[in-house]
């Protein structure tokens, strides 16, 4: 068998596979990271509307604190989550579409 032939196959598997990772990071990971960072974000404006209108009370107060700084803590998670697949995605050497 020849080893030239042999390397070749293997480049064009691992071709194949980082194409493969490529187009599901495009099509599944990376909306899902999108979808749950704007839920994040949509939970901390939330908690800043439950805050400012609860000005005379103490328990909406609390309660728009605490989605606030679940909203924060939410998109820190997401953004984490982006630059470790990107981490990845270029250790591998895929292309990925999606800027934030």
């Amino acid at each position: 068998m020849n080893p030239l032939y042999t390397s070749v196959a293997v480049a064009q598997d691992l071709d194949k596979a980082k194409t493969l990772l490529g187009k599901i990071e495009k099509a599944i990971i990376d909306p899902i990271i999108l979808f749950a960072f704007m839920v994040a974000m949509i939970v901390f404006f939330w908690g800043i509307i439950k805050f400012i209108n609860g000005t005379d009370n103490p328990t909406a107060q609390k309660d728009g604190k605490s989605n606030m700084i679940w909203g924060i803590v939410g998109m820190t998670i997401m953004v984490s989550a982006y630059g470790i697949l990107q981490l990845i995605a270029g250790t591998v050497a895929t292309q990925s579409t999606l800027r934030l």
